[in-house]
């Protein structure tokens, strides 16, 4: 479980507005105003099973009431926040992590999913997250390092009341160093 507690920012806000007139640029107006911004309360739970060193399936929630908090307000922009929400579940299947006979036995599979409900609301609609994942760890040596890849595909948004939906294809790229520099040698 996660626990993040609720915390009050402030902040500066300064406006200029220039004028120009032929090669002369000129500060015609310079507004600083204060602004006060909290964070609310969020917490989350997850869960993990795993099989020996084969598979592992987990899942994880996590929200927050996001209503409560108050940012300044933009001209021309219908702008709201909600409560915010977000649920991911996965898996990991390794056929045989100590095989040597046959390296593909050893690589690592991996596959889920998410779906997000963002604390921001957009002339009155909530903009949400989905997509799915997929990657595979190879490893490096026998040590337990790995070059993992991963591929993200996922939507935000939505074209209805006047917004904008992404699609997106993202392209994951990680290094997974596993060394044993702090173990005690047994003999100097």
């Amino acid at each position: 479980g996660t626990f993040k507690i609720a915390n009050s920012l402030k902040g500066e806000n300064t406006e200029y507005v220039y004028g120009t007139a032929t090669s002369a640029t000129d500060t015609l107006m310079s507004q600083v105003t204060t602004a006060a911004y909290n964070t609310p309360f969020e917490w989350g739970a997850g869960i993990s099973v795993r099989k020996n060193s084969v598979w592992s399936v987990g899942v994880d929630f996590s929200a927050g009431d996001w209503t409560s908090s108050k940012f300044p307000a933009t001209p021309g922009i219908n702008f709201a926040t909600a409560r915010a929400m977000s649920i991911n579940a996965g898996f990991e299947y390794t056929p045989n992590r100590y095989d040597i006979r046959y390296y593909m036995k050893r690589v690592t599979y991996r596959g889920g999913v998410y779906h997000t409900k963002s604390y921001m609301s957009l002339n009155g609609r909530q903009i949400n997250s989905t997509g799915f994942t997929v990657g595979m760890s190879f490893p490096v040596f026998n040590r337990g390092t790995s070059l993992s890849f991963g591929l993200d595909f996922g939507q935000m948004g939505t074209l209805s009341d006047n917004l904008v939906r992404e699609r997106y294809f993202k392209i994951n790229v990680g290094l997974n160093l596993f060394d044993i520099w702090f173990q005690k040698s047994l003999y100097n």
